[in-house]
This record gives C-alpha cells, structure tokens and sequence, in this order.
C-alpha cells in the first residue's frame, strides 16, 4: 500500500469513525443532490418516472417529435408527482396559450411577476 492509499484508507476511517460516534449513517444517500423526498427515479427510453416516499408518482413522456432530455424529463415528472393534485399550471398555460392564440402571437410568453 502507497502513501496515497493509506491516506486515503485514513481518511475514510476517520469518516466512519465520526459517523458512528453521532450515529450517522455516512451512506445514506448515493445521490445526496436530489430532493429529499424522492424516493426513486426510473428512466426508460424516452420516458422518466419519479416515485415520492409518500407514495405519489410523476411520468413524464418525451414525444417522438421531439429530442429526449433527461433533466427536463425529470423535472417536468417531479413537478407531476409534487402537485398531482392541483391542475393549475396547466390552467395556466392553456389560458396563455389561448391568449397568445387571439392576440395572433407565434409564440405566448408567460411571465412571473412576484
């Protein structure tokens, strides 16, 4: 074993030593960046599925027009399983595009205003 190694061995040791003192697991969570309410996150083909510990689901489905984005697929299905409930974006955005649609606009643009 080179300095490097044993180093490195060190420092993990260290790690656990300090999680076990404070009873802390240090691998909870290989994936630590995402929401502490997902529970799992399944992508297939052109298709992202978010699970939530409370039991909610968000599918997000990319349409053959249209190039698949894994970080928008996610997004858009963790934004269905938060609010799976309430259909108020998409009242939103229809009324949007609506407008857009009467005003003769090409494209509607929708503005948050705080």
């Amino acid at each position: 074993m080179n300095n490097e190694d044993a180093l490195r061995k060190n420092f993990y040791d260290a790690i656990e030593g300090v999680a076990k003192e404070h009873n802390i697991n240090p691998y909870i969570s290989k994936y630590d960046f995402l929401p502490n309410d997902v529970k799992s996150v399944i992508i297939h083909k052109n298709t992202v599925i978010v699970n939530l510990h409370n039991g909610c689901k968000g599918i997000s489905k990319c349409s053959c027009k249209d190039e698949f984005d894994v970080y928008m697929g996610f997004t858009i299905a963790y934004y269905k399983a938060k609010n799976s409930k309430s259909f108020k974006l998409k009242q939103v955005l229809d009324d949007c595009l609506q407008s857009a649609i009467k005003k003769g606009y090409d494209k509607a643009i929708l503005k948050n205003y705080w």
